[in-house]
């Protein structure tokens, strides 16, 4: 089972990942992707790090909230993958569309670097 908690960093809407990315918790996943896209949020940090499954057959799905951020030039940033998670992400058809940081510290400063976020 996926949990989802969100905490904001400036203008960043940073959700932590614990659990599997099964089918339930990538519906979970979605729907919280969605819920922050139709609240405003355009820089949206994905923190991988307490994830511990991720099966493949769903993770697709995730395609079509990522691409509506992008294409409004949006943000979506992964962080805290281990290899496992990684090497099935990069199949991931939105795999070209996100932005991959080994911390949830490096992705913030990056953010912070190329101005997309400032103190609120």
């Amino acid at each position: 089972m996926l949990k989802v908690s969100k905490h904001m960093y400036n203008r960043v809407s940073i959700l932590n990942l614990t659990g599997d990315l099964d089918y339930d918790g990538i519906l979970a996943l979605e729907g919280a992707i969605h819920e922050l896209w139709k609240s405003g949020a355009g820089q949206i940090l994905l923190n991988f790090s307490g994830i511990t499954s991720v099966m493949n057959a769903y993770i697709n799905s995730l395609f079509t909230p990522i691409q509506a951020i992008t294409e409004a030039e949006g943000t979506v940033a992964l962080c805290g993958l281990n290899s496992k998670t990684h090497k099935t992400l990069k199949r991931a058809i939105f795999y070209p569309l996100v932005k991959i940081y080994d911390s949830e510290i490096q992705a913030l400063k990056e953010f912070e670097d190329a101005n997309l976020i400032s103190a609120a």
